[in-house]
């Protein structure tokens, strides 16, 4: 689902001429996000071992929420009181 949103988004304020680069390159970054990580831990695993290797991974992709979840939270944060102020300055 925020995939789907965030190509709508993409999709909204690109123009018509570059939107195709613009597609091919998010979905380039977005399977190689997904794949990279995988293939790194399958080549590590015979050299770390499989139990070593997963948790690695494991933390890794804890890692990488944990700063997704704290970067949303800053924009988050930042849009609402951005909407606040402009909420105030209506008012006066």
């Amino acid at each position: 689902m925020t995939f789907h949103g965030n190509l709508r988004a993409i999709g909204a304020v690109t123009t018509a001429d570059s939107r195709s680069q613009v597609f091919s390159a998010v979905y380039v970054v977005s399977y190689a996000a997904l794949s990279l990580p995988a293939l790194a831990a399958g080549l590590l695993a015979p050299a770390w071992g499989l139990r070593t290797t997963s948790f690695a991974f494991i933390g890794f992709v804890g890692v990488l929420s944990a700063v997704a979840l704290a970067h949303a939270r800053d924009a988050d944060s930042a849009g609402t009181a951005a909407t606040a102020d402009s909420a105030t300055a209506n008012i006066h």
